[in-house]
């Protein structure tokens, strides 16, 4: 069954992975070969995501 989540709560998970991931992403090591880069890459994909939809809910 699909839940329909609110704009509100879409916006706080993704600033809730941004969080994990970040934090994450701060206590690797160079010994954790690619995982950092792939890290980063989530990041960037979800880098602004909540910002546009708080701007398009005002809509």
């Amino acid at each position: 069954m699909r839940q329909e989540l609110s704009t509100d709560t879409v916006m706080c998970r993704i600033q809730q992975a941004q969080t994990v991931l970040t934090v994450w992403l701060n206590t690797m090591t160079t010994d954790d070969g690619k995982a950092p880069d792939m890290v980063d890459a989530v990041l960037t994909i979800l880098d602004g995501l909540a910002d546009a939809l708080a701007v398009e809910s005002d809509k």
